[in-house]
């Protein structure tokens, strides 16, 4: 892990995340000589279970993910997240420790880290700023609530689908007639996500390659034919 030695926001955009964009200039100016940048190699780990829960974290390049193991020893992936993304969210709703895992993918991966108490810092002297704060981390539950129930309503090629189409349409980029996404993450990982196996997996893709609409390659998607691929789910 590196630490960066700028610690300036003039250049990126992290204040038209919504977790900042209610933020004055006065209260930007402050707080951007407070932050921490990091570069991290490949397969790093942010934190794990039990650390402090002292920052929130901005992803200015690459890919993370974060991801829980129960009692019985199940893996499961909560969050997948790209550039402009935000995780580490404990702290502002008064955790003391983090209570997942966070690593990165396979590219290296830049991320901007804010101290928790100076965000509430701002909250205890800016009203408004404190209710954005509680929209953010109440769409971030209800979006993971949502998950939850996906997994008892949705078949697993249907949960598979919409994790696919969601990311393409946040990270997907055409090449020709075709759409390309680079998830970099394996079929396992996509079965924790998911919340199915990888055998499961696995014959989703391979039924789905027969079928022309898509093609699955360490991590990257070719799809062939994305409408077809958005019927599955309808």
């Amino acid at each position: 892990m590196k630490h960066l030695q700028f610690l300036t926001l003039n250049d990126v955009n992290i204040w038209e995340h919504q977790l900042f964009n209610g933020l004055t200039e006065s209260q930007r100016a402050w707080i951007s000589g407070r932050v921490t940048y990091k570069e991290l190699t490949a397969k790093s780990t942010i934190y794990r279970p039990d650390y402090p829960a002292s920052h929130v974290h901005f992803i200015l390049q690459g890919k993370i993910v974060t991801e829980t193991v129960d009692d019985q020893k199940n893996w499961f992936i909560r969050e997948m997240l790209s550039t402009g993304d935000i995780f580490g969210l404990n702290g502002l709703i008064n955790l003391p420790t983090y209570n997942e895992f966070s690593r990165t993918l396979r590219s290296p991966t830049t991320i901007v880290s804010f101290l928790v108490a100076d965000l509430q810092k701002i909250m205890e002297i800016d009203f408004r700023y404190a209710e954005k704060v509680m929209r953010v981390l109440a769409c971030r539950t209800v979006r993971l609530e949502k998950r939850f129930t996906d997994f008892a309503v949705l078949s697993a090629t249907a949960r598979f689908v919409r994790f696919l189409t969601e990311n393409i349409e946040k990270e997907g980029h055409f090449e020709g007639d075709d759409l390309f996404y680079d998830s970099e993450i394996t079929q396992e990982e996509i079965g924790a996500y998911i919340g199915t196996g990888r055998q499961t997996v696995t014959e989703i893709l391979a039924e789905l390659k027969s079928r022309n609409i898509l093609e699955y390659n360490w991590g990257k998607f070719k799809v062939q034919n994305i409408n077809e691929l958005k019927k599955l789910n309808s």
